[in-house]
């Protein structure tokens, strides 16, 4: 009878103690799961942050998960002599290099010494890259302005299409000589201007360069 009482008490005590052991092993490995995502989640936060010192803003992490949330964006419109114009998102802070890399790089017709490629570039923006074709009809000065130049005014506010001379045309972005000699013969011809949008009706003019001049001329 003591022989089965010592026997059943040795039993427990060793079901007891492999309880006991078991329990252990269980809070090691959560613990040690715990700190493995904690590593995880900073070497996560600390890549985020390394991509985005360039742009000044860092991506935080939602505690307890490897999820983060969305960095500032812009969203640009990038046409003109590039190999595939679209719309395409970069992160804040972006330059034009790198939105012309992602329209598959300037084509064989751009004039890339035009540009600022190392200018900030802003949401919404629409960029046009210009071409040797309309670069070769631009004054020297205006080569050397490059597109840095386009948004200083005029000298003496808006140009009369109907009254300017051939120089002063040639003070706006993108009209050469060719181009202000055609705006001349277009007055003798047809008549003066009655709209400034009928500007697109001279040959090598479009929407793109209308709006880079829209706001500096006049036809009253």
């Amino acid at each position: 009878m003591n022989r089965k009482k010592k026997k059943i008490k040795i039993i427990t005590t060793i079901g007891i103690l492999l309880f006991f052991f078991a329990g252990g092993l269980w809070y090691i490995r959560q613990k040690s799961g715990e700190v493995l995502q904690q590593e995880q989640t900073r070497d996560v936060q600390s890549i985020f942050v390394e991509q985005n010192k360039e742009t000044g803003t860092t991506p935080m992490l939602t505690p307890g998960t490897e999820k983060v949330s969305e960095a500032p964006v812009l969203v640009v419109y990038i046409c003109g002599a590039v190999n595939n114009p679209g719309v395409y998102t970069l992160s804040v802070g972006s330059r034009l290099y790198e939105a012309v890399a992602m329209a598959g790089g300037f084509s064989a017709e751009a004039d890339p010494f035009y540009h600022n490629l190392a200018r900030t570039l802003e949401d919404g923006e629409r960029i046009y890259i210009i071409s040797y074709a309309e670069t070769k009809e631009m004054t020297v000065q205006q080569k050397a302005d490059g597109e840095d130049g386009e948004g200083k005014d005029t000298a003496g506010g808006p140009i009369n299409l109907n009254t300017a001379t051939k120089e002063q045309l040639m003070t706006l972005s993108g009209i050469g000589e060719a181009r202000a000699e055609s705006i001349l013969e277009y007055r003798e011809k047809v008549g003066e201007f009655t709209d400034i949008e009928e500007i697109m009706n001279i040959s090598g003019i479009g929407e793109a360069m209308f709006a880079k001049i829209r706001d500096k001329i006049t036809v009253k």
